[in-house]
């Protein structure tokens, strides 16, 4: 290679650089932050914190825990027409003649208070776990044994980096007259038919047909029931 060649190679070449603003390519293009007026800097801790305490806060209902507070004052299993009445005043539906004995957990994202709407002449036993981020319709003459989930979220599991993806929900609507025995859990999108019968444990994934009595996990078909 003769003299001028190397001096025509040496002029062409990114020079190497100490200074941290200036970002070398793949391609061995630059990038230098401060040529567009954007310095990439991390916010102090005191920053980072004030931001999560300002977010947490503007997602918290605070009327609806000081009235989860004064519920868990009352006995459980007296006064279940006294905690409708307050339910209500927080914006959660319940019609009339409902009887809730003990504390309803309510959660979820958005407006999970006016996605819960209960029927009338309800009997629901608690812990009772509403998973509300999607609609829950619960019609006339439902009862709920305790320790019942019913959940509305679910999770995009297509990406192999990360299952639990991102967040969708699916209603989940209880018709009247049903019963769910303690401990079941429904999942997102299910519909239970009329009439129908949730064995006490079970996973429903499915929708059940009205006037059926399902058990197991995942729950299957029992038996048909009398109409």
């Amino acid at each position: 290679m003769s003299q001028q060649t190397v001096r025509t190679v040496h002029r062409h070449a990114a020079p190497a650089s100490s200074d941290p603003r200036i970002d070398l390519s793949v391609s061995g293009e630059r990038s230098i932050a401060r040529e567009s007026g954007v310095v990439a800097k991390r916010p102090s801790l005191l920053v980072r914190v004030v931001r999560r305490l300002r977010d947490d806060v503007a997602g918290t209902r605070f009327g609806f825990l000081a009235l989860q507070a004064l519920i868990s004052l009352i006995p459980r299993l007296a006064f279940g027409w006294l905690r409708s009445i307050l339910y209500r005043a927080v914006g959660v539906r319940i019609g009339p003649s409902t009887y809730v004995f003990g504390k309803i957990e309510i959660e979820g994202v958005g407006n999970v208070l006016g996605n819960v709407r209960i029927g009338e002449s309800c009997l629901l036993t608690t812990p009772l776990y509403l998973n509300a981020s999607g609609a829950i319709e619960i019609g006339d003459r439902v009862t709920i044994g305790h320790h019942v989930m019913i959940i509305t979220d679910n999770h995009d599991m297509t990406d192999p980096e990360r299952r639990g993806g991102e967040r969708r929900s699916a209603p989940v609507k209880i018709e009247d007259g049903a019963w769910i025995g303690a401990r079941a859990t429904i999942l997102p999108g299910v519909t239970l038919g009329r009439g129908c019968v949730v064995a006490a444990g079970a996973l429903v994934a499915h929708d059940v047909p009205a006037h059926t009595l399902v058990g197991g996990v995942p729950a299957r078909r029992i038996s048909d029931l009398e109409r």
